[in-house]
């Protein structure tokens, strides 16, 4: 039976649908959401109120956190007043943390959304896609009228334009049909990165004389270097050996995160690099007692926190924008300023805590460093000999080198993407690549050419396999 040969069904159908549209359906009438409430008449400037917030919730976390891990690891705190000091370190965790989702997304949702409408929005669409797909065509139940023709065309188009989150990473323009060719030499870059940052991993673990505080931030300098490539490696062949282009929203979150997070720690690493360099030079006597395992262990983990924690308020934002714009990044992986310029909202606390993110984390670590080259310069010229200055700015210059491939092409991205955004797209992507792919090739290369232990290591693993494969 076509149920376009019967008026009266058709004309119930179009009832449903105005009712629907008017929004006086029971089901959206019987709600039981519940709106929560942000600081009333502060909602222009929620967006900076959230960072005392953030700034409080991180110290009573982090605070607590470290309380805990001193009484479980000091065998001497444990007595009775101590476990009573860490039952209080649990519930004052427990308080806050249950308010921490729902405080922070009261504050850092779009100030232009209002989220009754969005839930009767979303709620209308489904209900409407559920009526149309009981449905047959539309020429059947009008064939005079396309009233639902243009409506479920409508309806997809709006879908996959503001709701859907997959998005499109792309190649390299205008050379398609070369994109074959074109990862010939990424593969030989992200093999060169991988063994080499493997090798210098390999060599300091294994050779008990590597064993020092210098080497063991250059095995950090190694393990971020990876991290900050590696989540770019299955994106970038996936578009270059036309597998996919597409990616989901949620992985395009977890990859900008692993992505900028690196690279901040990448930064914090150099600084411990260069305050590593200052002991050295400056208080040799004093190196050993000042750098120990611990501290070096330390300074590890709190440039790692420091940088995802840093992260963490962007990406939480990013997660309310709706985008209705063109879905197509401009790059074969996620980056933060890339996704900010789809979306259909106001973006102006993301550009600015970004902005702030960047001057303060990377200004503070570059001036760190040179505030500890001050001081090494200082110390250096103090040496009489002219040999004993040479030697001692030879232990500096591998790091000076490995700062200023990391420093330039970090800056010449942000200042392609903030200055020059009508540039050639070649020049977006050929800068995005230099600053994820040369520090991880060239780094191991550098240290194992002016580093003398690093080579004798590398020499030592290459002589060992070919003796190993001689003798088999």
């Amino acid at each position: 039976m076509l149920y376009g040969r019967n008026p009266h069904f058709c004309g119930r159908k179009v009832a449903t649908w105005d009712r629907l549209m008017t929004g006086s359906t029971s089901s959206m009438e019987q709600s039981v959401s519940f709106h929560l409430t942000g600081i009333p008449g502060s909602k222009n400037v929620n967006h900076f109120i959230s960072i005392p917030f953030h700034v409080c919730y991180l110290i009573g976390i982090v605070g607590n956190c470290t309380i805990l891990h001193t009484i479980h690891i000091d065998k001497s705190l444990h007595k009775p007043m101590y476990y009573f000091l860490a039952i209080l370190s649990l519930t004052d965790m427990g308080l806050s943390i249950s308010t921490l989702p729902t405080v922070l997304r009261n504050i850092l949702v779009l100030k232009n959304l209002d989220t009754r409408k969005i839930e009767l929005t979303l709620s209308r669409m489904k209900s409407i896609e559920m009526l149309i797909l009981s449905l047959p065509s539309p020429l059947e139940c009008d064939p005079e009228s396309g009233l639902w023709l243009k409506v479920s065309s409508m309806a997809t188009f709006n879908s996959s334009n503001t709701l859907s989150s997959t998005f499109y990473l792309s190649g390299i323009p205008g050379y398609e049909e070369f994109h074959h060719w074109i990862s010939i030499p990424f593969c030989l870059l992200y093999l060169v990165g991988i063994m080499g940052n493997c090798t210098i991993l390999h060599i300091i673990r294994t050779d008990p004389r590597l064993h020092q505080p210098m080497y063991y931030f250059l095995a950090m300098l190694s393990l971020t270097d990876m991290g900050m490539s590696m989540p770019t490696m299955i994106s970038l062949f996936r578009v270059l050996w036309s597998i996919s282009r597409e990616i989901q929203f949620s992985t395009c979150v977890v990859q900008m995160f692993f992505i900028h997070t690196f690279s901040f720690t990448e930064s914090s690493v150099l600084l411990a690099m260069a305050f590593d360099r200052y002991v050295a030079i400056c208080h040799p006597l004093r190196y050993a007692t000042i750098l120990t395992p611990r501290l070096i262990m330390k300074i590890g983990i709190a440039a790692l926190l420091r940088s995802a924690c840093a992260m963490i308020p962007l990406l939480a934002r990013l997660t309310f924008f709706p985008f209705c714009h063109s879905h197509i990044l401009s790059h074969s992986y996620c980056l933060h300023q890339d996704m900010i310029r789809l979306a259909c909202a106001d973006t102006k606390f993301n550009v600015i805590y970004g902005l702030v993110l960047i001057s303060v984390l990377w200004g503070m670590d570059s001036l760190g460093i040179f505030v500890s080259y001050v001081y090494i310069l200082h110390s250096i010229l103090k040496i009489a000999s002219r040999e004993g200055r040479l030697k001692a700015l030879n232990t500096c210059a591998s790091h000076i080198c490995v700062v200023l491939i990391l420093y330039v092409p970090m800056m010449g991205l942000s200042i392609v993407h903030r200055f020059a955004k009508h540039s050639s797209p070649l020049i977006h992507i050929f800068m995005a690549h230099i600053y994820l792919l040369v520090p991880p090739v060239l780094n191991p290369i550098i240290y194992s050419v002016k580093t003398k232990q690093i080579r004798q290591g590398v020499l030592y693993l290459l002589l060992r396999t070919k003796t190993g494969s001689t003798m088999s």
